[in-house]
């Protein structure tokens, strides 16, 4: 089928073309989150899942994991309208093995949580925990995980957000990534990992007391 439901116009949005950063095109990756990859990383390198674009004096790499980013003519759905013909990703399989992974290494089950991580680092070309480092700790492990999840989940639904929220661990990467992205305008403060409550619903329901912060 090709609906707007199946089909997705992620490359459209991701993909830098030579007007640069826009409003059709807002997204570029980070230096931080470029930097997370380790060397040799399939997914960061040979433009798998990372592109860049050189303007000027500057390059901006934006995310390849979808890579049409044309509308196709030929391809009308049944609300008239057009659309990619690539189909959006909702569940991947190394998904599936990072949540075991960290479920099994939760368990202490070390064994078994390395080799369900080292499935999704082997496909990126990277060196096996289970080869240099089986006697691995559990939170090292489980630090491991988040991270392959990191750069491995990039630019998909949130996940980062979601882990980083889960984990406990949204202040201690938002302290050091705000003032960087903001270029030192604007410092992480704790509360904005909440939102607010809508004055509206406020004035409706005077009991409701504001997320602290706001």
């Amino acid at each position: 089928p090709t609906t707007a439901f199946f089909n997705t116009d992620d490359a459209r949005l991701f993909i830098i073309t030579a007007f640069g950063p826009n409003g059709e095109n807002p997204v570029y990756l980070s230096q931080q989150l470029l930097q997370s990859f380790e060397s040799g990383d399939l997914r960061r390198e040979g433009r798998n899942w990372v592109d860049s674009i050189a303007l000027g004096t500057d390059t901006y790499f934006f995310p390849y994991k979808y890579k049409n980013n044309i509308y196709n003519p030929d391809i009308t759905g049944a609300d008239g309208y057009q659309y990619m013909t690539e189909y959006e990703m909702i569940l991947r399989l190394a998904e599936q093995y990072l949540i075991r992974a960290e479920a099994r290494a939760k368990q202490n089950k070390m064994a078994d949580g390395i080799a369900d991580i080292d499935k999704v680092r082997e496909r990126a070309g990277l060196p096996l925990i289970a080869d240099n480092n089986p006697g691995i700790s559990q939170k090292a492990l489980l630090d491991a995980i988040l991270h392959e999840r990191q750069v491995e989940l990039f630019t998909e639904y949130g996940h980062r957000w979601f882990d980083l929220k889960r984990t406990g661990k949204v202040d201690e990467v938002m302290t050091v990534v705000t003032p960087i992205k903001s270029q030192g305008t604007v410092q992480w403060q704790s509360h904005q990992q909440f939102f607010p409550i809508p004055q509206y619903d406020i004035d409706k329901a005077p009991n409701l007391t504001q997320t602290v912060g706001y």
